[in-house]
């Protein structure tokens, strides 16, 4: 997995490309997908949850930040077989033993309480 972050620039259906605006996003995604990839991922699930009253959105660009494509620390795998009870996967990192949850459709891994001093840095080293 790595970070990326960008500014990704919608409008809604129908409207000229000078109504754009920006949201800056900061996501964690599989290895290889770029951000153009993501921000069109994005777009098209806001689109397939709208309401009645709701205006599709349209994907315009998705502009790469200096910080973009930064690796992560933690080498996250998931450990559960299927979803647990309470919507939630369970993710070990390969280098260090950390236990972390994902919880629904988020793409980060929240690390659990025990080894919260290593929530940005990763030991490199096999802990308990």
């Amino acid at each position: 997995m790595k970070q990326i972050s960008y500014i990704l620039r919608v409008k809604k259906l129908g409207t000229e490309d000078s109504t754009a605006w920006d949201e800056p996003m900061n996501e964690y995604v599989e290895n290889g997908v770029t951000v153009e990839e993501h921000g069109k991922s994005i777009i098209d699930y806001f689109n397939s949850t709208l309401r009645p009253h709701e205006t599709a959105r349209v994907f315009v660009a998705a502009i790469e930040t200096e910080k973009s494509t930064k690796n992560l620390k933690h080498d996250w795998v998931k450990v559960s077989l299927v979803t647990e009870r309470g919507g939630f996967d369970k993710y070990k990192c390969t280098m260090c033993n950390a236990t972390g949850k994902r919880h629904g459709l988020s793409s980060g891994v929240d690390i659990d309480k025990k080894y919260e001093k290593y929530r940005f840095n990763c030991p490199n080293k096999k802990l308990n």
